[in-house]
């Protein structure tokens, strides 16, 4: 089971790559780069626009939202460390690049754990017949992970188009952001249930357009950034 994992910096290209800084008697010393995978934007994805995380056994894991074997739709992916220093790509999800997809296509916000090691994260596209976005979990297995959608948003919905990172709260509740509205998804006996928290009009300072996702504070989530 992965443990709770800690959040990087973001990523641009079609590299993964580290910078190690060392300060030696209170000189900066010469950074030190590392590409741990490149890209190549075929089976293995192309194109990273979010965060990635880290488990505490040092595996990295990420999104592309392009790429991969299954329609171009993108890809969830763990870097693994190998004894030999040198690091492997395991694909542990494909989505669909068609707007019919129901599992959606285009993960751009990045993904978040959970206590079980489940994985969360949102797809700006797709989504069957709504095709504009889907809310999804991923959970290992011993035959892989597996993806469920947990809302597939329409063109109608304030929560359409999702592209930030979701956020949990203690309760297992999920928040996150679309460019016209922040929403939360609660969990029941019947699925999940959406709440539109406030929806951005761009009129009157209120803004519009928030990519950016949600923070926790303390025990609530409190603010966006657009």
């Amino acid at each position: 089971m992965p443990p709770k994992p800690r959040l990087f910096a973001p990523v641009e290209a079609l590299v993964v790559a580290t910078m190690l800084l060392t300060i030696v008697s209170g000189t900066l010393a010469a950074s030190k780069y590392k590409v741990l995978h490149a890209f190549t934007g075929g089976n293995d994805g192309g194109g990273l626009y979010s965060g990635l995380l880290l488990d505490q056994e040092g595996n990295v894991y990420g999104e592309t939202v392009a790429g991969g074997p299954k329609g171009k739709g993108g890809t969830a992916f763990r870097l693994e460390h190998q004894a030999n220093g040198k690091w492997a790509e395991a694909v542990l999800y494909n989505f669909c690049s068609e707007p019919e997809c129901r599992d959606g296509g285009g993960p751009m916000g990045g993904l978040i754990f959970d206590p079980e090691g489940g994985l969360y994260g949102t797809t700006e596209g797709g989504g069957g017949p709504y095709k504009y976005g889907t809310v999804f979990e991923l959970t290992p297995g011993t035959n892989g992970w597996k993806e469920t959608v947990l809302r597939r948003f329409s063109q109608q919905d304030y929560g359409s188009d999702p592209q930030s990172a979701l956020a949990m709260d203690a309760a297992g509740n999920l928040y996150g952001t679309a460019p016209a509205s922040a929403f939360e998804l609660t969990p029941g006996p019947h699925g999940w249930k959406e709440t539109i928290l406030h929806e951005f009009t761009g009129q009157n300072g209120d803004g519009f357009g928030a990519y950016a996702g949600v923070i926790k504070e303390g025990e609530g989530v409190s603010s966006t950034k657009q």
